[in-house]
């Protein structure tokens, strides 16, 4: 696609439309969305977190009581069932009272959701939480174990995320997604990953970039090169032609020619205009991504859906961001300014999306590159005709093959019995990684196994799958009716399939290992 090419007369005809539609929407400002902030605690440390999260918050938890009165105040001018309440954190598993909450909420007419990491899922708090009228979830992964955990700052945060989802996959007709924020890391493994989510039944997934504000301000490796915004473009537009997952950029952005191409609708900020939300603290706002300037009002104070009908001002009417780069753009009809979250305390534009796609892309040299081989063809071609074949090379190429694969098993008893929480070390003798302190250190990958016993990994291109091995430990004692004997096992040795091809090089495509493995109980 030619991003710098005109906007078609379709496109443009259907972005007509869709502003006018917009531009209802905001008049009649109809609340569709609403955000509760339930949490700022959390049991992870994301490297890229927006908001203050900790593990022991600065700000208490706040008590259901409190929004309970803001959705009565909503309930009295609108269908409750017209409006999804969406809880959202901090972690809101963190909360031992969110089965309460969200029955309550259910209670008084609203559908609800929320935003997990997954870490603390389980399956008898998943049940809980369905039985409390949870309709909807979404699941954080931000690509496989070395580089979620990287993300995440947690080693088993990746396996936790995975057993959530598998988890969520086994309810009948649950309607979940999941989202990825795609940073230098996972850029790269886009495509591998698909695949991974598209094995364990997801249906739905949004991709997201990561906006320079809280933690991932000034951290170079969350931030895509302008490049590399494009081809995440590129591959959601060619997975979506391609209809084996739902695939969607985020919300925020407006694209150009990539409209209506990587999304379901034309892009629209609707913060303020059908969603808002109560922040922990109480202050009304409208998605929680935007901060502390662009509060309405607060619940403790003032009547949330006073403030909805007659407040949001900044929100409804984007004029004052018509300035800077967005004061001349001829798409800040459809843009009207980006989302109101990338913009800084000072109303100023953090990024466009739109001018990123279109910074041309430096190909050094290539220019003087084509002209030499078209040189070199022609004289080839000359000396051809004159009966020789001086042009002849012989081509030697050095490396080492490599491959993608991930390993997935079962660990069971003698008996049969499925073993759960073992520890899983997949071991790679000759990979290794430079750590903060740029010392070298091989390259392992430790998870443990669910309620039913089931394991997968997924590591890093690597080659010489004969130095590899799965080594199996029982770390938690009794718990499975018995402390169990360690094992191992060389992956040359496990069952494999080739589920992606190489090219044709030294890149050799992404393999399976799967494998079962009894552990035997310690003599006593």
């Amino acid at each position: 696609m030619n991003i710098n090419a005109p906007l078609s007369i379709r496109r443009r005809m259907g972005l007509e439309i869709f502003r006018r539609l917009e531009n209802e929407r905001t008049e009649e400002h109809q609340l569709k969305q609403l955000f509760w902030e339930c949490t700022l605690r959390c049991n992870l440390h994301c490297r890229h977190c927006g908001s203050d999260c900790k593990k022991i918050a600065g700000h208490p938890d706040m008590p259901k009581e409190d929004f309970l009165r803001v959705l009565d105040s909503v309930s009295a001018q609108n269908d409750p069932h017209k409006i999804f309440v969406i809880i959202t954190g901090g972690e809101p598993l963190m909360r031992k009272d969110l089965e309460e909450c969200g029955r309550a909420i259910y209670e008084r007419g609203f559908p609800w959701g929320m935003v997990t990491n997954g870490l603390y899922m389980t399956r008898e708090r998943l049940n809980g939480l369905l039985d409390a009228g949870l309709h909807t979830a979404t699941v954080s992964l931000d690509g496989f174990a070395t580089d979620h955990n990287w993300m995440r700052g947690n080693p088993q945060s990746f396996e936790r995320a995975v057993e959530a989802i598998k988890l969520m996959v086994q309810v009948p007709d649950f309607v979940f997604d999941v989202v990825t924020c795609v940073n230098k890391h996972s850029y790269m493994r886009l495509e591998e990953l698909k695949d991974f989510l598209i094995s364990l039944g997801v249906k739905g997934w949004r991709l997201f970039t990561i906006f320079p504000v809280g933690r991932a301000a000034k951290d170079p490796e969350l931030q895509l090169s302008n490049e590399e915004f494009r081809g995440v473009m590129e591959f959601i537009r060619k997975s979506r032609k391609e209809g084996r997952i739902h695939v969607s950029y985020g919300c925020e952005g407006f694209l150009g020619n990539y409209e209506a191409e990587v999304r379901d609708t034309f892009f629209a900020c609707r913060a303020g205009i059908s969603v808002g939300s109560v922040l922990i603290d109480g202050a009304i706002s409208a998605c929680p991504s935007i901060r502390a300037d662009y509060h309405q009002g607060n619940i403790y104070e003032n009547d949330f859906m006073e403030v909805w009908n007659h407040r949001f001002k900044p929100y409804r009417d984007r004029e004052w961001m018509k300035k800077d780069e967005c004061a001349d753009c001829k798409y800040f009809r459809f843009c009207k300014g980006n989302g109101m979250h990338l913009h800084d305390e000072n109303g100023d534009l953090l990024f466009c999306h739109l001018k990123r796609l279109q910074t041309p892309i430096k190909k050094k040299g290539m220019k003087k590159m084509k002209q030499k081989k078209v040189l070199e063809q022609s004289l080839c071609g000359v000396l051809a005709l004159l009966g020789f074949a001086a042009c002849a090379e012989t081509s030697v190429e050095y490396g080492t093959p490599t491959m993608d694969f991930w390993v997935r098993g079962k660990v069971i008893s003698d008996d049969g019995k499925a073993l759960k929480d073992i520890q899983v070390i997949v071991k790679n003798e000759n990979a290794y990684y430079n750590d903060e302190e740029g010392e070298l250190v091989r390259m392992n990958d430790t998870i443990y196994t669910d309620s039913g016993g089931e394991f997968v990994s997924q590591m890093m291109r690597d080659g010489w799958v004969d130095t590899k091995k799965l080594i199996f430990n029982d770390i938690d004692g009794e718990a499975n009716g018995g402390t169990f004997k360690s094992d191992s096992v060389c992956m040359k040795d496990m069952e494999s399939k080739q589920i992606k091809k190489g090219d044709g090089n030294w890149y050799l495509g992404t393999y399976e290992y799967n494998m079962e493995i009894k552990l035997s109980k310690e003599d006593k």
